[in-house]
């Protein structure tokens, strides 16, 4: 069972070697617990991606999809995104 993140909820600040001129948040790499991560444009113009800690990114096994809410979700999604293309 995953432990709560005990600083979900608080800002942090984050040193970064680059200069920072937009942010966003989504999911951007796929993992298990569908962790968000910030994606950050610099100002030369690259874009990198932030992710608190170690993301899960280990593929789900057949048995284990099936015991899972989050995979079935994902199976469903590409289902319908194969259907309407």
């Amino acid at each position: 069972m995953r432990q709560a993140d005990v600083k979900a909820g608080q800002l942090e600040a984050v040193d970064l070697p680059f200069g920072v001129t937009a942010v966003t948040i989504s999911d951007f790499i796929w993992d298990r617990d569908s962790r968000l991560e910030l994606a950050v444009a610099t100002d030369d113009g690259s874009v990198n991606v932030l992710a608190r800690g170690k993301l899960d990114t280990q593929l789900f096994s057949r048995g284990s999809c099936r015991a899972s809410a989050s995979c079935l979700l994902i199976f469903i999604t590409a289902f319908q995104f194969r259907r309407s293309i």
